[in-house]
Protein backbone atom coordinates (compact mmCIF):
# COMPACT_ATOMS: atom_id res chain seq x y z
CA UNK A 1 0.00 0.00 0.00
CA UNK A 2 1.36 3.52 -1.06
CA UNK A 3 0.42 5.82 1.70
CA UNK A 4 0.41 8.92 -0.34
CA UNK A 5 -1.97 7.17 -3.37
CA UNK A 6 -4.62 6.76 -0.52
CA UNK A 7 -4.29 10.15 0.87
CA UNK A 8 -4.37 12.13 -2.68
CA UNK A 9 -7.78 9.82 -3.35
CA UNK A 10 -9.29 11.01 -0.33
CA UNK A 11 -8.49 14.31 -1.08
CA UNK A 12 -9.71 13.79 -4.33
CA UNK A 13 -12.91 12.94 -3.05
CA UNK A 14 -13.16 15.55 -0.94
CA UNK A 15 -13.08 17.98 -3.71
CA UNK A 16 -16.36 19.98 -3.68
CA UNK A 17 -17.23 17.93 -0.30
CA UNK A 18 -15.54 20.06 2.46
CA UNK A 19 -18.43 22.24 2.96
CA UNK A 20 -20.97 19.13 3.99
CA UNK A 21 -18.01 17.49 5.62
CA UNK A 22 -17.47 20.78 7.75
CA UNK A 23 -21.15 20.84 8.90
CA UNK A 24 -20.71 16.84 9.86
CA UNK A 25 -17.78 17.50 11.75
CA UNK A 26 -19.56 20.30 13.83
CA UNK A 27 -22.49 18.14 14.37
CA UNK A 28 -20.20 15.50 15.68
CA UNK A 29 -17.90 17.94 18.01
CA UNK A 30 -21.66 18.92 19.37
CA UNK A 31 -22.67 14.98 20.39
CA UNK A 32 -19.44 14.29 21.34
CA UNK A 33 -17.64 17.16 23.11
CA UNK A 34 -20.18 20.08 23.48
CA UNK A 35 -22.68 18.07 25.54
CA UNK A 36 -20.33 15.89 27.88
CA UNK A 37 -18.48 19.19 28.25
CA UNK A 38 -21.52 21.16 29.13
CA UNK A 39 -22.37 18.24 31.34
CA UNK A 40 -19.47 18.27 33.32
CA UNK A 41 -19.78 21.91 33.92
CA UNK A 42 -23.51 21.61 35.12
CA UNK A 43 -22.80 18.52 37.88
CA UNK A 44 -19.58 20.90 38.87
CA UNK A 45 -21.60 23.81 40.08
CA UNK A 46 -20.50 26.09 37.17
CA UNK A 47 -17.89 26.96 34.39
CA UNK A 48 -15.55 27.92 36.84
CA UNK A 49 -15.49 25.31 39.47
CA UNK A 50 -15.39 22.60 36.45
CA UNK A 51 -11.95 24.79 35.36
CA UNK A 52 -10.64 24.88 38.72
CA UNK A 53 -11.25 20.87 39.16
CA UNK A 54 -8.49 18.41 39.17
CA UNK A 55 -10.71 15.93 38.06
CA UNK A 56 -14.24 14.87 36.28
CA UNK A 57 -17.11 14.30 38.94
CA UNK A 58 -17.92 10.46 38.98
CA UNK A 59 -21.30 11.12 38.19
CA UNK A 60 -20.53 13.03 35.02
CA UNK A 61 -18.64 10.01 33.52
CA UNK A 62 -21.39 7.87 34.25
CA UNK A 63 -23.92 9.95 32.30
CA UNK A 64 -21.62 10.48 29.31
CA UNK A 65 -20.57 6.56 28.97
CA UNK A 66 -24.42 5.93 28.70
CA UNK A 67 -24.52 8.81 26.59
CA UNK A 68 -21.83 7.66 24.38
CA UNK A 69 -23.07 3.95 24.45
CA UNK A 70 -26.38 5.79 22.35
CA UNK A 71 -24.09 7.86 20.11
CA UNK A 72 -22.20 4.83 18.97
CA UNK A 73 -24.99 4.45 15.32
CA UNK A 74 -23.97 8.23 15.18
CA UNK A 75 -19.85 6.88 14.52
CA UNK A 76 -20.62 4.66 12.25
CA UNK A 77 -23.15 6.70 10.46
CA UNK A 78 -19.99 9.24 9.79
CA UNK A 79 -18.23 5.88 8.64
CA UNK A 80 -20.80 5.59 5.74
CA UNK A 81 -20.66 9.18 5.03
CA UNK A 82 -16.98 9.06 4.53
CA UNK A 83 -17.57 5.69 2.33
CA UNK A 84 -20.01 7.06 0.44
CA UNK A 85 -17.90 10.26 -0.33
CA UNK A 86 -14.63 7.66 -1.76
CA UNK A 87 -17.54 6.07 -3.74
CA UNK A 88 -18.80 8.89 -4.90
CA UNK A 89 -22.11 8.16 -3.62
CA UNK A 90 -25.11 11.27 -3.05
CA UNK A 91 -25.67 11.55 0.63
CA UNK A 92 -27.51 13.38 3.01
CA UNK A 93 -26.39 14.92 6.46
CA UNK A 94 -29.99 13.70 7.77
CA UNK A 95 -28.90 10.38 7.26
CA UNK A 96 -26.57 10.78 10.54
CA UNK A 97 -29.36 10.28 12.59
CA UNK A 98 -31.48 7.83 10.18
CA UNK A 99 -29.72 4.98 11.97
CA UNK A 100 -31.92 5.22 14.35
CA UNK A 101 -34.80 4.64 12.56
CA UNK A 102 -33.83 1.22 12.35
CA UNK A 103 -33.17 -1.98 14.44
CA UNK A 104 -29.16 -1.69 12.91
CA UNK A 105 -28.74 1.12 15.50
CA UNK A 106 -29.34 -1.79 18.39
CA UNK A 107 -26.44 -3.90 16.49
CA UNK A 108 -23.97 -0.79 16.28
CA UNK A 109 -24.25 -0.23 19.81
CA UNK A 110 -23.61 -3.80 20.29
CA UNK A 111 -21.04 -3.88 18.19
CA UNK A 112 -19.38 -0.77 19.75
CA UNK A 113 -19.77 -2.98 22.54
CA UNK A 114 -18.41 -6.06 22.01
CA UNK A 115 -15.42 -4.48 20.05
CA UNK A 116 -14.25 -2.51 23.12
CA UNK A 117 -15.15 -5.50 25.29
CA UNK A 118 -12.54 -7.63 23.38
CA UNK A 119 -9.56 -5.05 22.96
CA UNK A 120 -9.97 -4.61 26.81
CA UNK A 121 -9.56 -7.89 27.70
CA UNK A 122 -6.62 -8.24 25.22
CA UNK A 123 -5.39 -4.97 26.59
CA UNK A 124 -5.32 -6.63 30.37
CA UNK A 125 -2.72 -9.13 28.77
CA UNK A 126 -0.48 -6.40 27.36
CA UNK A 127 -0.93 -2.67 25.56
CA UNK A 128 0.21 -3.89 22.13
CA UNK A 129 -1.99 -6.97 21.49
CA UNK A 130 -5.06 -4.86 22.85
CA UNK A 131 -3.94 -2.27 20.11
CA UNK A 132 -3.46 -4.79 17.47
CA UNK A 133 -6.58 -6.52 18.09
CA UNK A 134 -8.35 -3.12 18.35
CA UNK A 135 -6.92 -2.20 14.83
CA UNK A 136 -8.24 -5.77 13.78
CA UNK A 137 -12.12 -4.99 14.74
CA UNK A 138 -11.73 -1.58 12.60
CA UNK A 139 -13.44 -2.14 10.02
CA UNK A 140 -16.68 -3.23 11.36
CA UNK A 141 -18.76 -0.46 10.78
CA UNK A 142 -17.98 -0.63 7.31
CA UNK A 143 -18.83 -4.00 7.10
CA UNK A 144 -22.08 -3.62 8.20
CA UNK A 145 -22.61 -1.09 5.71
CA UNK A 146 -22.23 -3.63 3.14
CA UNK A 147 -23.13 -6.77 5.16
CA UNK A 148 -26.23 -5.40 7.07
CA UNK A 149 -26.89 -9.19 7.63
CA UNK A 150 -23.66 -9.81 9.11
CA UNK A 151 -24.99 -9.84 12.72
CA UNK A 152 -22.18 -8.53 15.64
CA UNK A 153 -20.12 -11.05 16.09
CA UNK A 154 -19.95 -11.67 12.41
CA UNK A 155 -18.69 -8.53 11.21
CA UNK A 156 -16.12 -8.55 14.54
CA UNK A 157 -14.97 -11.93 13.35
CA UNK A 158 -15.05 -10.55 9.64
CA UNK A 159 -12.86 -7.46 10.23
CA UNK A 160 -10.44 -9.59 12.05
CA UNK A 161 -10.00 -12.26 9.64
CA UNK A 162 -9.76 -9.88 6.54
CA UNK A 163 -6.93 -7.42 8.24
CA UNK A 164 -4.82 -10.13 9.11
CA UNK A 165 -2.49 -8.99 6.77
CA UNK A 166 -3.04 -5.37 6.55
CA UNK A 167 -2.95 -4.24 9.98
CA UNK A 168 0.23 -2.24 9.90
CA UNK A 169 -0.71 -0.69 6.56
CA UNK A 170 -3.57 0.41 8.26
CA UNK A 171 -1.62 1.92 11.31
CA UNK A 172 0.88 3.15 9.59
CA UNK A 173 -1.63 5.21 7.49
CA UNK A 174 -2.73 6.70 10.15
CA UNK A 175 -0.14 7.68 11.83
CA UNK A 176 0.88 9.59 8.64
CA UNK A 177 -1.83 12.08 10.22
CA UNK A 178 0.25 13.02 13.21
CA UNK A 179 1.87 15.72 12.31
CA UNK A 180 -1.27 17.33 11.23
CA UNK A 181 -2.96 16.19 14.37
CA UNK A 182 -0.29 17.89 16.05
CA UNK A 183 -1.48 21.30 14.37
CA UNK A 184 -5.03 20.55 15.05
CA UNK A 185 -4.37 20.57 18.63
CA UNK A 186 -1.78 24.14 18.40
CA UNK A 187 -5.51 25.41 16.87
CA UNK A 188 -7.43 24.92 19.69
CA UNK A 189 -8.49 22.25 18.38
CA UNK A 190 -10.20 23.96 15.33
CA UNK A 191 -8.18 21.81 12.83
CA UNK A 192 -9.60 18.74 13.52
CA UNK A 193 -13.11 19.94 11.66
CA UNK A 194 -11.08 19.55 8.45
CA UNK A 195 -8.62 16.81 9.53
CA UNK A 196 -11.32 14.03 11.17
CA UNK A 197 -13.36 14.00 7.11
CA UNK A 198 -9.85 13.69 5.61
CA UNK A 199 -8.71 10.88 7.77
CA UNK A 200 -12.25 9.46 7.69
CA UNK A 201 -12.13 9.14 4.03
CA UNK A 202 -8.41 7.87 3.55
CA UNK A 203 -9.64 5.14 5.83
CA UNK A 204 -12.62 4.40 3.64
CA UNK A 205 -10.41 4.39 0.55
CA UNK A 206 -8.42 1.72 2.72
CA UNK A 207 -11.17 0.16 3.14
CA UNK A 208 -12.23 -0.07 -0.80
CA UNK A 209 -8.68 -1.25 -1.65
CA UNK A 210 -7.64 -4.17 0.46
CA UNK A 211 -11.26 -5.05 2.97
CA UNK A 212 -13.88 -4.53 -0.03
CA UNK A 213 -11.61 -6.30 -2.62
CA UNK A 214 -13.39 -8.58 -5.31
CA UNK A 215 -11.53 -11.34 -3.61
CA UNK A 216 -12.82 -10.96 -0.48
CA UNK A 217 -16.57 -10.11 -1.84
CA UNK A 218 -16.27 -13.32 -3.73
CA UNK A 219 -15.72 -15.64 -0.61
Amino acid sequence: MIIGDIKYSALHSLRGKWGQAFWVSIILAFFFYLIPTGIEIYISGGFWKWLEQDHVPVKADMINSVITLFLFPITAASYWYYLSLARNEHWKTSQLFSVYTTSMAWKLIWTSVLTVVFSLLWGLLLIIPGIVKGTGYSQAYLLLKDHPEFTALQAIRESQERMKEFKMDFFLLNLSFLGWGLLCILSFGIGFLWLVPYMGVANAHFYQKHIHSPEHEAN
